[in-house]
């Protein structure tokens, strides 16, 4: 809570009047601090208007040409279109600076939706054919197994449920010896909360990693219980210490790689794999060492896999990275009490318009 006097209450009224006309921050931030009058601000959006009114212009025009192409005997339909003609129109328009709807945009909560339609398609396939298989090896731990997957697939759809089949590649990846690869890809491209994949994935490798491995000694162990066999399985693999340490170190490696690519400045997605492959590299092999458990397939894993995963990141990353952080904008606004900034960074393929303006006569009295 804080307390606004009259003073604050007015500024924050024109501060909503001038956005309601949308007049850019940075321009609403600039006349009040004085650099520049609000009657330049004023006809910078004028000409913006102009410009949205002429585009508009443009577009009821064609449609209007369009509707009136129709007729009774013969309505309009798309195979009666001139499509060929209409799209050179359309261009020669978009040449001499008229703009229309970009085609090549993408609706970012469509796409997140199918994302997450995906996601959870594979991720209740695959859960539901695993523990069906794990119930015929002990109900106890099928149970269990079934109750993991559960939670995981709640929490994990709660948060980040678009990218629902890199949980289910992440372990593949595992198996093949670059499960950095996925991890690096994810946090350059990814936004932070999409960490959970990587515990998740994590998790899930190494718990059907350790209920394979144990199956035999589960099979056999006819003297326990179920629910102890479940105790087990539960112990097994939250105490097993290297499930811990590449939790932990995969972990670190994505907050890393996903702090550094916001650096602004060119190839910072490049720097922050190539960081987060060495530090993946270091921590693992450190680790080896403090235990003692160091071998020479565990070192070419480490250190192999490692750069081998760092490839194929930068690779993938240079085809689907969404932000250019080397062009970020810092906006500052300030009152009596707080500084506010706003960062804006724009994606890479971002497009800029050159309009050109030549002259602007003020309307006079009378």
């Amino acid at each position: 809570y804080r307390e606004y006097h009259e003073e604050d209450i007015r500024r924050l009224k024109q501060i909503k009047f001038l956005r309601k006309l949308y007049v850019p921050i940075e321009e609403i931030r600039q006349v009040f601090s004085g650099e520049i009058p609000m009657e330049q601000c004023l006809e910078h959006r004028f000409r913006d208007i102009e410009k949205q009114r002429a585009d508009l212009d443009e577009i009821q025009m064609i449609t209007e040409e369009l509707l009136r192409s129709g007729t009774p005997e013969e309505p309009l339909s798309p195979d009666r279109l001139d499509i060929d003609s209409c799209l050179e129109k359309i261009a020669r328009l978009e040449k001499e600076g008229k703009t229309f709807m970009d085609v090549n945009l993408t609706d970012v909560h469509r796409k997140k939706a199918f994302g997450s339609l995906i996601g959870a398609s594979i991720m209740i396939a695959v859960m539901a054919y695993t523990t069906v298989q794990i119930f015929f090896l002990s109900y106890g731990i099928g149970f269990v197994t079934g109750v993991i997957l559960i939670v995981m697939y709640l929490l994990y759809f709660r948060f980040a449920g678009q990218y629902g089949f890199l949980l289910m590649i992440l372990p593949i990846l595992y198996l093949i010896k670059i499960p950095l690869a996925a991890v690096l890809v994810l946090a350059a491209t990814g936004p932070a909360i999409s960490v959970i994949t990587v515990i998740f994935g994590t998790t899930f490798y190494y718990l059907i990693h350790y209920i394979d491995v144990h199956a035999v000694a589960f099979a056999s162990s006819s003297g326990a219980t179920e629910f102890e066999k479940g105790e087990m399985l539960l112990q097994g693999v939250f105490t097993n210490r290297e499930f811990l340490m590449m939790l932990v170190v995969m972990f670190v490696v994505f907050m890393i790689v996903h702090f550094v690519k916001r650096a602004n400045f060119s190839h910072s997605y490049e720097l922050a794999i190539l960081i987060g492959t060495g530090v993946f590299i270091i921590l693992t092999v450190a680790c080896e060492l403090l235990f003692g458990d160091i071998t020479r397939a565990k070192l070419l894993y480490y250190c192999v896999g490692g750069v081998v995963s760092g490839a194929i990141a930068v690779f993938l990353t240079n085809i689907i990275k969404p932000l250019d952080y080397s062009r970020t904008e810092t906006v500052e606004f300030e009152d009596e009490e707080y500084n506010y900034y706003v960062k804006a960074v724009p994606k890479v393929a971002f497009k800029t318009e050159t309009v050109s303006v030549k002259r602007i006569n003020k309307r006079k009295d009378g």
